[in-house]
């Protein structure tokens, strides 16, 4: 198992942000994909 350094942990967090307002372009809410809360 690989761990992490928050700085790719961070990165990974950026790139999902992107990839939903991508998403969001398209009318797609990202919350409905994932189940939501």
């Amino acid at each position: 198992m690989l761990l992490w350094s928050s700085e790719q942990a961070e990165q990974e967090r950026q790139r999902a942000e992107i990839l939903a307002a991508k998403l969001r372009e398209l009318g797609i809410d990202p919350d409905t994909l994932t189940g939501g809360s």
